[in-house]
């Protein structure tokens, strides 16, 4: 496989605040930011990441929101068939380090197999041409900050 740009945008996952723009073959805009993997703070680099191999960026709107939970959970699941082929995953969303940071290390979500970076001020996902919208109204947190359950 070509250590070439891989970037999937998982938009039908994405069920409210973002829409994909890019299309397939699109080049990906580079980014650094702070990210988290198993509760750690880092400093991500797309650029940085894919000298080692492809990466894919997935865009959810917020930890523990059903969807997004699933999505995080499932890339988890499945990180050994990314690693089989040299894939490294990145989670993108508005929450802060601090929420990411408990999401990451979550067992039940990210389970610290994978990176989610923080785009609190939008502009990540303005660089991919992602419209964010407000959340719907009805949208449940899963796992209120204040919630101490682990």
């Amino acid at each position: 496989m070509k250590r070439a740009l891989i970037a999937l945008m998982l938009a039908g996952a994405m069920t409210h605040p973002a829409f994909a723009a890019l299309k397939p073959g699109d080049k990906a805009p580079a980014f650094d930011a702070k990210a988290s993997l198993a509760g750690k703070t880092f400093a991500f680099s797309l650029m940085t990441a894919l000298k080692k191999g492809p990466v894919v960026v997935y865009f959810y709107p917020a930890a523990y929101t059903k969807g997004c939970d699933i999505e995080a959970h499932t890339f988890a699941e499945t990180k050994e068939k990314f690693d089989a082929v040299g894939a490294t995953i990145i989670g993108v969303s508005n929450d802060k380090i601090a929420r990411l940071n408990q999401f990451s290390a979550d067992p039940d979500y990210c389970a610290g197999k994978f990176p989610v970076a923080s785009d609190a001020d939008g502009k990540i996902a303005t660089a991919y041409d992602l419209k964010i919208t407000a959340a719907k109204e009805g949208v449940k947190d899963t796992h209120p900050p204040t919630n101490t359950r682990r």
